[in-house]
């Protein structure tokens, strides 16, 4: 199953997948074709009426996500959920919500490397190693009147020194700060919800 946000919604793709979730306000749509599913994204994403589109199909669950991404422009990101020797989790707070350290592939750029260096320019932290690599996250967002689908990958990387962080203010990033396992639950309450599931995961290395 592939998750999509939009507004702070979920477009949850299944394909050909059983679908086991569904809620009463859930809009369903059943397709292949990916004008059909623009014309009940564009429903689902302006109207109230509804919290999630899950999208089914005879299609495989990632020809189906290919099927629907087709109708956007894409754009790659890289980030990582940093830890120190202290156990904390290092976060950026950003408009207003806590975020993850991230930022835009540079052309010819593995995301591997683009996922350390935005870490190292958002906040000032040279993560000493990448340990894994995480599920990515998919968001949808406008710009300048055009729908962009961005896929971030995101990497859990370690720290083991004592730099502190510092945001990297030109970013529009306001601060930048270690937190422990028992502040995780406030970076919760204020950040994006496709960012909700890797953060509660993650937390459980603190």
């Amino acid at each position: 199953m592939y998750e999509v946000f939009v507004n702070e919604k979920p477009v949850k793709i299944f394909g050909n997948s059983p679908v086991y979730e569904t809620t009463a306000k859930t809009m369903f749509l059943e397709t292949s074709e990916v004008k059909k599913m623009m014309n009940f994204f564009s429903e689902f994403s302006g109207s109230d009426d509804f919290d999630t589109l899950i999208l089914t199909g005879i299609d495989s669950p990632e020809k189906q996500f290919r099927t629907f991404a087709s109708g956007f422009r894409m754009l790659e990101a890289a980030g990582g959920f940093v830890t120190n020797g202290k156990h904390e989790a290092l976060f950026i707070y950003r408009f207003g919500r806590w975020d993850l350290p991230k930022g835009k592939i540079e052309s010819g750029e593995h995301p591997r490397e683009a996922a350390l260096r935005e870490v190292a320019e958002e906040t000032g932290i040279p993560a000493d190693r990448i340990v894994a690599e995480l599920n990515p996250t998919y968001h949808i967002y406008d710009h300048k009147g055009k729908l962009i689908l961005k896929k971030t990958y995101w990497y859990r990387m370690q720290y083991t020194g004592s730099l502190s962080p510092v945001p990297q203010s030109d970013e529009g990033i306001d601060e930048a700060r270690w937190v422990a396992a028992s502040g995780v639950g406030q970076i919760l309450g204020n950040t994006y919800a496709s960012l909700q599931r890797l953060i509660m995961s993650e937390s459980a290395f603190l």
